[in-house]
């Protein structure tokens, strides 16, 4: 990821996360009351393993004070996005439940938060701003990978006139110094070559790794964009 934007790009993925965990815990956990009735209430794209430490997790006494402080912060808050002990986009969840086509999708519903806070209250309207598409990553990282060959090669192609420029600017009347001294400078530009060329094959291989972790990040971000295109919670038929 190019550096600019690399931080742009962890704060979209850890925003991301943090919204898939909220909807875990409010479709999968808050519902029920024992352990084994969240333990059997998983999403099935949630591994078994993961979901029993996400359980413990919120079980924890540092994790509900973490909760409730959260609610705390929010009650106080002069801008709502819920009403009474439920957010909106919980309520609609709900709603949508009930077979009501009208519920299913915000298109050509008008505003359907209106009726629930009133003419006078003011909503919070969360906005995902997106981030750079998988295209735009691959096309950045074949352009830092062409400017370093680019680089490579004019290094390689400086050292070779620099042998030329020495050899033909020798004198003619001390041919055996200057045979010597040739050898000594094609020794030097050979150990330099070889210590460019395992210069390169690093650059290489740090390119090979930037771009499987391009690769993993393109697909995180695949999947994210995916699921946000559905108002922001995974798709439940996925």
């Amino acid at each position: 990821v190019d550096p600019p934007r690399e931080l742009s790009v962890l704060s979209s993925i850890r925003n991301k996360w943090k919204f898939w965990k909220c909807h875990l815990k409010l479709k999968h956990h808050d519902p029920h009351i024992t352990e084994e009735e969240r333990l059997a209430d998983r999403d099935p794209r949630v591994p078994e393993e993961q979901w029993r430490v996400l359980i413990a997790y919120w079980n924890t006494e540092k994790a509900k004070a973490r909760s409730a402080a959260s609610k705390a912060s929010r009650a106080k808050s002069t801008y709502i996005n819920k009403t009474g002990s439920k957010s909106f986009a919980r309520m609609r969840q709900e709603e949508s439940r009930s077979g009501d086509p009208s519920l299913e999708s915000p298109e050509g519903s008008g505003d359907g938060y209106a009726p629930a806070i009133g003419a006078n209250r003011r909503v919070s309207a969360r906005r995902h701003t997106p981030g750079p598409s998988p295209k735009d990553l691959q096309e950045r990282s074949d352009t830092q990978a062409a400017r370093a060959k680019r680089k490579a090669g004019d290094e390689v192609s400086t050292l070779r006139n620099k042998v030329v420029v020495t050899e033909e600017s020798r004198p003619k009347n001390s041919q055996e110094s200057a045979v010597l001294e040739s050898a000594r400078d094609k020794r030097r530009a050979e150990d330099e070559a070889a210590a460019l060329r395992k210069k390169v094959i690093a650059m290489e291989e740090s390119q090979r790794k930037l771009q499987e972790d391009l690769a993993r990040v393109t697909n995180a971000m695949s999947a994210m964009q995916k699921m946000m295109a559905t108002d922001g919670l995974p798709n439940r038929n996925g």
